[in-house]
C-alpha cells in the first residue's frame, strides 16, 4: 500500500481562524509518502495517530525540505493524514485531527489536515462546513512563493499570540476579526479576479495588520526579510505578504503576469530561494499497489 498527502498554503485568515474567522487553504505539490513495509514506525506524531497501536511502515518527508531548511507547508499534518488513513482509510480525516492536535498541544484549528484531505482550494472556518473552491481565476496576476531561509517555530508565535491574547482580549480580537474579514476579498481574488489596485491595498491592510498583532505579541510576523522581499516586489509593481505564521518562512508574491518570469528569474540570481510549486493539487491518495 502507498499513501500520500499534500502540504498546504494558508492564503488568507492566518491566525484569525483560531478564533472561528474564515480562511484560505490551498494544497501544493509537495507530499508526504507512506509505504507498508516489513520494518516498525516508531515517532511521537506516530505514538499519537496511532496510539497504541503497531505499525509497520516508512513513511517520506523530504519534500517539505529545501536546501536542508524545512518549509512551513505542514508536514507532520500531511503525515498524520497518511499515518490515519494506514489504521483506517474510511476515517482518516477525523483520525488524523484527533493525533494531531493532541501532538499539537491543541494549537491550531486543523485547518492543515483539512486542507491535506481534500485537496485543492479550500475555504475553512471552526465548527463549518469545508467550502471547497473550485472556479479559481487568477484574471491577469499571478503568485509564487519565495522561502525566506527561516525554519519557523510555529508553536513558538502561536503561544506569543496567545499570550496577547491573555493580556488585552479586547484589542486581540478585533485585530484578528479585522484580519479575518479580508478573507472574503481575497476569495474574490482566487475566484473572479481583482484589478492591481485593490489587490494592492488588500495586501497592504493585511500586512498591517499582521505587524500591528506581531508587535503586541512580541514577535516579527512580518520581519525584515519580508520587508526587504516586499520592496524588490515593488520594482515589478508587485506584492508580498507572509503566509501562516510568517517569521521568515514562506512568503506569497504576487504579479502581474507579465512580469512573472522576469520577477522571478531576477530574484534567484540574488539568490532568493523561489519555490518551485504547483497549487491547488489534488489530497489524499491511497493505492493498494505500487507498481
Amino acid at each position: 500500500m502507498e499513501i500520500s498527502a499534500p502540504g498546504k498554503l494558508i492564503l488568507a485568515g492566518e491566525y484569525s481562524v483560531l478564533e472561528g474567522f474564515p480562511a484560505l487553504v490551498t494544497t501544493v505539490s509537495r507530499r508526504v509518502t507512506l509505504k507498508t513495509s516489513n520494518r516498525r514506525h516508531f515517532s511521537n506524531l506516530w505514538s499519537f495517530v496511532g496510539k497504541n497501536k503497531i505499525g509497520y511502515f516508512t513513511i517520506n518527508s523530504n519534500d517539505f525540505y529545501e536546501n536542508n531548511f524545512k518549509l512551513g507547508i505542514g508536514s507532520s499534518a500531511a503525515s498524520a493524514l497518511c499515518m490515519a488513513a494506514y489504521l483506517n482509510s474510511n476515517n482518516a480525516l477525523n483520525i488524523a485531527l484527533s493525533g494531531h492536535r493532541n501532538f499539537s498541544l491543541n494549537l491550531g484549528s486543523g485547518i492543515d489536515v483539512v486542507a491535506s484531505y481534500y485537496g485543492g482550494l479550500i475555504e475553512f472556518q471552526l465548527d463549518q462546513p469545508v467550502q471547497i473552491i473550485t472556479n479559481i481565476f487568477l484574471n491577469n496576476i499571478k503568485f509564487f512563493c519565495v522561502f525566506l531561509g527561516i525554519s519557523q517555530d510555529t508553536r513558538f508565535f502561536l503561544d506569543s499570540v496567545l499570550k496577547f491574547r491573555l493580556s488585552n482580549f479586547r484589542y486581540y480580537i478585533n485585530l484578528l476579526e479585522n484580519l479575518g474579514k479580508l478573507t472574503h476579498v481575497w476569495k474574490n481574488f482566487y475566484t473572479i479576479g481583482l484589478d492591481i489596485l485593490t489587490l494592492r491595498k488588500l495586501v497592504n491592510e493585511n500586512n498591517n495588520i499582521l505587524r500591528e498583532l506581531g508587535k503586541k505579541s512580541g514577535i516579527h510576523i512580518i520581519n525584515e526579510q519580508h520587508e526587504c522581499l516586499q520592496r524588490i516586489m515593488s520594482q515589478y509593481g508587485g506584492f508580498s505578504k507572509p503566509s501562516g505564521a510568517g517569521g521568515g518562512d514562506i512568503s506569497l508574491c504576487f504579479i502581474s503576469s507579465d512580469f512573472f518570469e522576469i520577477c522571478r528569474s531576477n530574484l534567484k540570481k540574488e539568490g532568493w530561494t523561489v519555490l518551485d510549486l504547483d497549487y491547488f493539487t489534488q489530497g489524499l491518495l491511497i493505492s493498494d499497489n505500487l507498481n
